[in-house]
């Protein structure tokens, strides 16, 4: 006469650690909430602090070029590089499928994607040179081509240690 909670695991539902929105109680939906806030306000912290990082890296490098108002000139040039980098996007994104459009072959439309990209990420410094308050920078595209290098050579890095990892595994 016992009866059994929880159905069969290959019945395709849920099982009793993986409960769904629905079956959760308001408790534990007020907790998973705050969580999935906190672990998404803590990733984009991350990101404005890699992105202050490398606005720490160009104002170092190109110091004759750029003069700042003070410590809040960086720290507003990191956190608007996410919206001015959405701008460029919208710049760029016509030529991006213009070069999807084009019948050209894989390794020439993967080049192309790469200038789009080192495109996008120019126009992005740039926007941050001439726009951030508080950043004067005397040749803006300066700053703005060392952070295409910058950008350029973390990808092509990135790209070595994936590749370097994937023959691993299959090995």
């Amino acid at each position: 006469m016992h009866e059994d909670r929880h159905q069969p695991a290959d019945s395709g539902s849920a099982g009793p650690d993986d409960a769904t929105w629905a079956q959760m109680s308001p408790r534990e939906r007020v907790l998973a909430a705050f969580g999935m806030a906190g672990l998404g306000v803590g990733v984009a912290g991350l990101v404005v602090l890699f992105l202050l990082l490398g606005v720490l890296v160009i104002t170092v490098v190109c110091r004759p070029l750029i003069e700042t108002d003070g410590p809040a000139a960086l720290a507003w040039a990191a956190l608007l590089c996410l919206p001015y980098g959405a701008l460029a996007s919208l710049f760029v994104h016509p030529l991006r499928l213009l070069v999807q459009a084009t019948a050209m072959g894989d390794r020439a439309r993967r080049a192309a994607a790469a200038g789009c990209s080192l495109a996008g990420t120019f126009l992005t410094a740039l926007f941050v040179a001439a726009l951030t308050p508080g950043l004067h920078v005397a040749r803006s595209w300066i700053p703005a081509l060392l952070a295409t290098v910058l950008v350029a050579a973390l990808n092509v890095a990135l790209k070595h240690y994936e590749d370097r990892r994937n023959r691993k595994k299959r090995a």
